[in-house]
């Protein structure tokens, strides 16, 4: 099939799906024109975090949600692409950050083919605890090279000027409404990227992967080949998630690295519905503002997000993107 022909097919495939269209166009003018205009500058950095963690959530649905692969280790994956960006600037002084997040990319995405490649000779939970040991490994690495990593100090960043058109014009990303329509740019682009991935001959392979791996194997498909491949492509996104935080914060520490890390996005992911990227994006997105919410309302506030984390996993076992499916799926039904 031609690339004209296969274009031909999307755009049919979007004009018979017309709720799909509305809902993208709906979350497009929300989020790119409503909320920058009605919201202040602390709200629309509690947005740039949720944007963060969503895409980082994104990035493990990616593997876990269609491969069906565990991992504890995504932590490092995430801090790793934090401190890409840290410590360039702090050795060099001012450096393109187009290529500090290109650079963040590279780093996390060399560090899980490495470990992919180790850890995949295992399966189930044996995959996950090799990669927990891998990200302790850089836990444990980040905090004794004070040198370069400042330890349980951290590390401060100085931003330089972010390059929106080489000599011509430059904005700073110390502004909250200037950075929010970067991270939009970034994980739309990052949305449509992966969502291409899913759709291609890799994607079905990796739903093979979690429905029956023993039946690839049996007509002699390498599956190997596509975990190793989704861990890597996740391991990518996390660490321009990283960087992404990193400049958020105009800091990076230790804390990024924890293990907690790994099971908040491992919570994300299935809350927001896996398998579905936008889901976990959104899912990120929720839990994030949710806590941070709560937290300044409430002392014991992780009681009743707990709570509440647990009706939905009982009442939503399919996330909150399933809970969508369901909805949309009853007005195609009454219009019909």
């Amino acid at each position: 099939m031609s690339m004209k022909q296969r274009l031909s097919a999307k755009v049919a495939a979007v004009k018979n799906n017309p709720q799909r269209l509305a809902v993208y166009l709906l979350l497009g003018v929300l989020f790119v024109f409503v909320l920058p205009a009605v919201l202040p500058n602390s709200r629309i950095n509690l947005l740039n975090r949720m944007l963060i963690w969503g895409l980082f959530a994104m990035a493990y649905d990616f593997m876990y949600g269609y491969s069906g692969m565990v991992s504890f280790g995504h932590a490092a994956l995430f801090g790793l692409g934090g401190y890409s960006v840290a410590i360039p600037l702090k050795e060099f002084g001012e450096v393109s950050i187009w290529a500090l997040l290109i650079l963040a990319m590279v780093v996390s995405g060399v560090y899980a083919l490495i470990v992919g490649t180790i850890a995949i000779r295992t399966r189930e939970v044996y995959f996950a605890i090799l990669t927990l040991a891998f990200g302790e490994m850089i836990y444990i690495l980040v905090l004794n090279f004070t040198d370069f990593t400042g330890g349980f100090d951290g590390m401060t960043i100085l931003l330089p000027q972010l390059t929106v058109i080489p000599g011509v014009m430059q904005v700073s990303l110390y502004e909250a409404g200037t950075y929010y329509y970067m991270l939009i740019a970034i994980v739309a682009a990052a949305y449509f990227m992966l969502r291409r991935l899913a759709n291609s001959p890799m994607g079905t392979i990796l739903r093979g992967v979690r429905e029956n791996i023993e039946r690839l194997e049996y007509i002699g498909i390498d599956e190997r080949r596509y975990r190793i491949g989704a861990f890597s492509i996740s391991g990518a996104v996390s660490g321009l998630a990283g960087a992404l935080y990193a400049i958020d914060l105009s800091f990076i520490g230790a804390e990024a690295l924890e293990v907690i890390v790994s099971g908040e996005v491992i919570v994300w992911t299935i809350l927001g519905g896996k398998g579905t990227l936008l889901g976990p994006l959104f899912g990120g997105a929720a839990v994030y503002a949710i806590e941070e919410i709560a937290s300044g309302i409430i002392t014991w506030w992780l009681i009743p997000v707990g709570i509440l984390f647990i009706l939905i996993v009982i009442f939503l076992p399919d996330g909150v993107a399933g809970l969508v499916k369901s909805g949309l799926k009853r007005i195609r039904n009454t219009d019909a």
